[in-house]
C-alpha cells in the first residue's frame, strides 16, 4: 500500500516537473522571440540608440559609464566599429571631456529616476543632438537623432528674417500675409512698429479699427476687387497708430494667390509709411501755388504801373 502511494506521488511529481519544464521552454522561447524583436528594432531604427553601464566610485557616486550596446545608425554617425568600442568609456571612445559634458544629464536621470530630453552640441561628431536618456537599473539608454541640418536651417531663417527686418526698417515698410481660408493674419516686426502694435495675432476687426473711418469703404472695395477680379490690392489710405493715436499715411500693395480650384488661398503684401512723402508733396504744391500767385500779383502790378505812366 505504501509502495502504491509512493509510486503515485512520484508520478505526480514527475508530471509537475514535465509541466514546469514545458513552461520553462515556453518562457525561454518567448524570451528568445522578444530578444529577436528587440534586436531587429534596435538594429533597424533610423535614430541613434546606445546603452551605457554605469561605473561608480567606491562610495557609490557616478564616475563614468561604458558602452554596453549600440545600433548601426549610431556607429555610422560615429565612424566606429562596434567590436572596438564595446566596454569602453565615453572618454575613451570620443575623447577627454565627454563624460564631463554629459555628467549633469546622467546624474539627473538617476537622481530623479525619470527620462530626460535634451539638445546638445557634440564637438567630436560635429552634431547637434536631440536625445532622450532613460535610466534602467545600473544602465541607461540614450536615443535620438542628429538635428544639425535643422539647426543650420533655423539659423539661416533667423539671419534672413533679421536682414528682412533691417531692410524693411530702412525703407519704412513692413510685410504681411493673410491666410484667407483660416482668416489668420501675420505681420513682420516692422509692420507692427509702423502701425503701433506691440505683437502679432491681430484680426480683421482690429485692422479696420486702425484704418481711418473715412478710408474704410475704399479699403473694402480694394479687397473685394482683389478677391473677385484678381486685381492687385493697391491703395493709399490713412492709419491711426494703435499706440499713439497719430494719423499717418500708408501705401499698401498686395496680391492674392489662388488654389488649383481657383479659390483665394492667401494674400501677401507690403505696406509703406508715406507720411513724409505726402507732407513733402503738399509743401511743394503750396510753394508752387504761392509762386504762381506771387507771379500773378507781380505781373498785374507791372501792367498797372505801365498803364499809369503811359495813359497821359
Amino acid at each position: 500500500m505504501e509502495t502504491k502511494d509512493t509510486n503515485g506521488n512520484l508520478k505526480t511529481l514527475q508530471s509537475k516537473l514535465r509541466a514546469s519544464e514545458d513552461l520553462r521552454f515556453a518562457a525561454e522561447s518567448k524570451l528568445g522571440q522578444l530578444e529577436e524583436l528587440y534586436q531587429n528594432l534596435f538594429n533597424h531604427l533610423a535614430d541613434e540608440v546606445h546603452m551605457w553601464k554605469l561605473i561608480r566610485e567606491k562610495e557609490g557616486s557616478i564616475k563614468t559609464w561604458e558602452l554596453a550596446d549600440v545600433n548601426p545608425a549610431a556607429l555610422i554617425t560615429w565612424g566606429k566599429q562596434k567590436e572596438k568600442i564595446i566596454g569602453k568609456t565615453a572618454d575613451e571612445i570620443f575623447g577627454k571631456g565627454t563624460t564631463e559634458q554629459f555628467m549633469p544629464i546622467v546624474r539627473q536621470i538617476f537622481n530623479t529616476g525619470k527620462p530626460h530630453k535634451w539638445v546638445e552640441y557634440f564637438a567630436p561628431t560635429h552634431q547637434y543632438l536631440s536625445m532622450s536618456s532613460i535610466p534602467m537599473g545600473e544602465y541607461f539608454i540614450s536615443t535620438g537623432k542628429d538635428i544639425t541640418e535643422e539647426i543650420a536651417l533655423q539659423k539661416k531663417l533667423e539671419e534672413t528674417a533679421d536682414l528682412l527686418n533691417k531692410a524693411e526698417s530702412m525703407s519704412s515698410q513692413g510685410s504681411w500675409k493673410w491666410d484667407i481660408k483660416k482668416d489668420e493674419w501675420t505681420f513682420s516686426e516692422n509692420w507692427l512698429n509702423i502701425h503701433g502694435f506691440k505683437k502679432s495675432g491681430i484680426g480683421k476687426a482690429e485692422l479696420m479699427q486702425m484704418a481711418h473711418p473715412d478710408d474704410v469703404p475704399a479699403i473694402n472695395q480694394a479687397f473685394a476687387r482683389a478677391l473677385a477680379e484678381k486685381d492687385p490690392y493697391d491703395i493709399e489710405h490713412r492709419i491711426i497708430k494703435k499706440d499713439t493715436g497719430e494719423i499717418r499715411w500708408a501705401k499698401v500693395f498686395g496680391e492674392v494667390t489662388f488654389s488649383d480650384n481657383d479659390e483665394p488661398a492667401y494674400m501677401i503684401g507690403i505696406g509703406r509709411d508715406i507720411t513724409d512723402e505726402k507732407l513733402t508733396k503738399e509743401r511743394l504744391e503750396e510753394s508752387k501755388n504761392l509762386l504762381e500767385r506771387t507771379g500773378e500779383i507781380a505781373s498785374g502790378g507791372m501792367a498797372n504801373d505801365w498803364w499809369s505812366r503811359h495813359s497821359d
